[in-house]
């Protein structure tokens, strides 16, 4: 152990003779201090027993080398790596021991204090981690929640307009026709325009109907949104992959339309839908509903200052060929385009040109595509003129998948 203290010692681990080195290692003053010391007594109570054993192990060959805590002369306790080793002496003498240690109190504390940064490391880490899955949670249910807010004030405003009261004031006139209805519907002016007007009630309701069954279908696309959204996660944190499945890439951006519909015809916003001639593939359905959720939103943020005429345009397309074939999705809009200066900054996290942002969807986004072995790429003519993203990932068909048994 290369050892800065070397002693001979009996048998019993009395020290016979000790070099300077040693007795300073000690706490001695000279050689001389340490001289007729027990080794055991020096040694911490509870490593005297292996300190024995490490003794009488060195009576007939060196010993391993281990560790101890000994307290020094001056009552300060180091610890010392050992090792033992018989010393050979005349035929009628008495058996002597090679007593060789190196003080490693230093190095023990180096390495617990290694040990004890690294670990306040991971759990600093472990909780970034969970901040930013926490907050890229909140990003993507937040951007759902927005289109389920206008979707259920949709609701409400439906069923505000069903107009029952004058449904009651119809019924309440031939309840007090009662046992003369069939003259009154034929005589009564307002009797004779009671059965266009349950007609007309009849066709309005079940216009209604079906504009609170569209309403309610989004509201519910958008719960489920956000259901795989926390499922997902807890799966990531179980697992740590996602699910892929056989889906048509153009479902997964019908999904994403009907997501934000409500807020675009609120605003004006026109959407065009580009179907490109795509198989089912193996995809992870969530996570690009992730990020076409959140390129969508960003389109629609990028036109809210545009009075009329603003358009989105979501685009499924196959890209490039053999090994190099592609699945591209592409968010286009005619906004405001980004600023040269800014393209290289898009994707960091924390990076935003809007006042209310939070810089977290397009990194959370690219994130994503990566985990998928895709990319997500911007670009734009400059400001004023639009932005378009392009999501690229591997083109594998349903179809091209080996079973595993």
């Amino acid at each position: 152990c290369d050892p800065e203290c070397l002693a001979i010692v009996d048998v019993d681990g009395v020290i016979r003779e000790i070099n300077a080195a040693g007795a300073e290692s000690f706490g001695a003053a000279s050689s001389a201090d340490c001289v007729d010391l027990r080794l055991g007594d020096l040694v911490v109570a509870d490593d005297r027993k292996a300190f024995g054993r490490l003794l009488a192990s060195g009576r007939d060959a060196p010993s391993e080398r281990a560790e101890f805590g000994i307290r020094r002369l001056d009552g300060a306790i180091r610890r010392f790596e050992v090792l033992v080793a018989p010393l050979a002496v005349d035929d009628d003498g008495p058996l002597r021991l090679l007593f060789g240690a190196r003080d490693v109190t230093v190095r023990r504390e180096a390495e617990q204090e290694a040990s004890r940064l690294n670990a306040e490391l991971l759990v600093a880490s472990r909780k970034a981690g969970m901040a930013e899955v926490a907050t890229n949670v909140l990003h993507d249910v937040g951007n759902v929640l927005n289109s389920v807010s206008i979707s259920a004030e949709e609701l409400a405003k439906e069923v505000r307009a069903l107009g029952p009261e004058t449904l009651r004031r119809a019924a309440d006139m031939i309840k007090e026709r009662n046992g003369d209805l069939a003259r009154f519907l034929e005589s009564n002016e307002k009797g004779r325009r009671l059965p266009d007007y349950f007609a007309k009630f009849a066709d309005g309701l079940a216009a209604r109907r079906d504009r609170l069954l569209g309403e309610l279908g989004t509201v519910a696309a958008g719960l489920g949104h956000i259901k795989e959204l926390v499922a997902t996660q807890q799966t990531h944190a179980g697992q740590g992959s996602g699910v892929l499945t056989a889906i048509a890439p153009a479902a997964i951006a019908e999904e994403a339309l009907l997501v934000h519909r409500p807020a675009l015809l609120r605003r004006g916003i026109g959407c065009g839908f580009e179907r490109g001639d795509l198989p089912p593939l193996m995809l992870d359905r969530h996570k690009i509903l992730q990020i076409l959720v959140n390129l969508i939103t960003n389109a629609k943020d990028a036109l809210a200052d545009r009075p009329a005429g603003g358009e989105i345009t979501l685009v499924v397309r196959r890209a490039g060929d053999g090994a190099d074939l592609r699945a591209e999705f592409v968010v286009r809009d005619n906004g405001k385009g980004i600023a040269p200066a800014d393209r290289d900054s898009l994707f960091r996290q924390g990076f935003t040109t809007r006042a209310e942002g939070h810089g977290f969807g397009l990194h959370s986004s690219a994130n994503a595509a990566r985990e998928m072995g895709g990319g997500l790429t911007a670009s734009s003519p400059g400001l004023g003129l639009g932005a378009e993203f392009v999501l690229t990932l591997p083109f594998v068909a349903a179809k091209e998948l080996v079973p595993c048994h």
